[in-house]
């Protein structure tokens, strides 16, 4: 079986798995809770995107991986990582006022910073064909560039 197929099998029972979990337990949750409170378990998993900075360590992905897909890539994930850390803060800790909500705003920042940074990334991975250098763990990423590039 080639690298694709694994995958394509692997993140179609994480799909459904994925799914059955939202649409079951976290949406539910969600519609219980005020925006504050749901967004902030949301903004803790992709406070978790420094992981992108693994693309920069020698020995875990391949040295010959072009900067030009890397470093865009690790940064724009540090950066959203960053982003999503504040936003836990404000959420927490700015007050609303009667007319607007600064941390429901800085949410959409990030979100809208993310997702350009998403973008980025799936751009210049199939610009490089990130896929033919040696990824160790980091394939996962890619690896779904690939397939639904097909």
């Amino acid at each position: 079986m080639d690298a694709v197929t694994v995958f394509a099998i692997q993140y179609s029972f994480s799909f459904v798995v994925y799914t059955l979990t939202v649409v079951w337990f976290v949406i539910p949750w969600l519609r219980q809770k005020h925006i504050r409170d749901a967004v902030t378990p949301l903004l803790f998993l992709h406070a978790m995107r420094s992981l992108g900075l693994t693309y920069l360590v020698p020995g875990i992905a391949d040295p010959n991986i072009p900067q030009a897909f890397s470093q865009p890539t690790a940064y724009g994930d540090l950066v959203s990582a960053g982003l999503a850390l504040v936003c836990i803060l404000a959420v927490r800790y700015l007050p609303k006022t009667a007319t607007n909500d600064p941390a429901i705003l800085l949410v959409w920042v990030f979100n809208c910073v993310g997702f350009i940074d998403l973008l980025i990334a799936l751009t210049l991975g199939l610009q490089v064909g990130i896929l033919n250098y040696q990824l160790g763990s980091m394939w996962y990423v890619p690896a779904y560039i690939e397939l639904y590039r097909k």
